[in-house]
């Protein structure tokens, strides 16, 4: 073999062993992994048992669960789900909100909006409603709820343990008189304060805290003083 064509071999040999020794290491060495995952909120991988190594081997994103819930909602405050990654077992967590029902409210001279849901269980349900251009003259809302079907029974609701919340979840009155089957007096002129009148009748978004004792299908409705007259 010639002089040059050994230097060629040479070279080809080096462009070959090179690649080849640093596509097993980055560092120079053969990594073995500790069995333990290390991770970030993004990625997990294992670090090398050599402390001077720094390289992170079988680096992956994370593969999150369905989560489940930790901490129940409340009202009051957000609970929590937490989610975990089948891989490395690292866990995160985000903010649950409360259910409520929602009752749209719909501005008409004769009729409001209704909202049907289903009792899944008995127990407490919240409900958002829009107060709108009542007025201190109109002296009180009601809070109307039945059975899809009818046949209300008195034992269905516990409207006596009933709170109102205004916007900020600040809490302006516990429990309501019954007016009639199923009907509800959210104001009450003759006992409540002047400063609980005004605040459950300002225009804005109230929550009723509201407690249900029998599984089946309800609906429930925000009706102003003139149109219960009106249905009069």
């Amino acid at each position: 073999m010639t002089k040059k064509k050994s230097i060629w071999a040479f070279v080809l040999a080096l462009c070959l062993i090179v690649p080849a020794m640093f596509m097993m290491t980055a560092c120079g060495h053969k990594h073995t992994a500790v069995t333990e995952w290390s991770s970030d909120a993004t990625y997990h991988w294992h670090v090398c048992e050599d402390e001077k190594c720094q390289e992170q081997l079988d680096k992956a994103e994370h593969t999150w669960d369905a989560g489940v819930i930790t901490k129940e909602a409340t009202f009051l405050e957000d609970g929590e789900k937490t989610y975990t990654c089948s891989v490395c077992k690292r866990t995160k967590t985000e903010a649950v909100a409360y259910n409520y029902v929602d009752l749209n409210y719909v501005e008409k001279e004769d009729t409001q909006t209704y909202t049907k849901f289903t009792v899944t269980e008995a127990g407490t349900y919240y409900f958002r409603y829009e107060v709108k251009n009542c007025g201190f003259g109109n002296g009180y809302y009601w809070i109307n709820m039945n059975k899809v079907g009818g046949d209300l029974q008195q034992t269905d609701t516990t409207h006596a343990q009933a709170k109102i919340y205004d916007a900020n979840k600040k809490l302006i009155k516990t429990g309501m008189d019954t007016r009639a089957a199923g009907q509800f007096g959210a104001v009450e002129t003759s006992s409540d304060t002047p400063e609980i009148v005004r605040e459950l009748m300002e225009n804005g978004v109230m929550s009723l805290d509201f407690l249900l004792n029998n599984k089946k299908m309800w609906f429930i409705g925000h009706f102003r003083t003139e149109f219960m007259q009106k249905r009069d």
